[in-house]
């Protein structure tokens, strides 16, 4: 099945500040995210999603690690 409104954004996490706290992420898809997908973890750390609502420019996700880096694809 093809789609003509597929899009999707990856978008870098430099590092977590600290564990289970919100942090934002922002994209470039100009609308706002159905959801997320981990491409790549570095180091031994969750991501997860936060409670606070996406906007077209950012995500808010939460870590169980310090100092976690990934990369994020994002999708509408």
């Amino acid at each position: 099945m093809k789609s003509k409104n597929f899009a999707f954004a990856l978008a870098s996490v430099a590092a977590t500040p600290t564990i289970n706290t919100e942090f934002s992420v922002s994209h470039d898809l100009n609308a706002v995210p159905l959801d997320a997908l981990l491409v790549r973890s570095f180091g031994n750390a969750r991501l997860y999603k936060s409670t606070t609502t996406w906007t077209k420019t950012t995500a808010y996700f939460k870590s169980d690690g310090v100092n976690a880096r990934f990369v994020v694809a994002l999708f509408r």
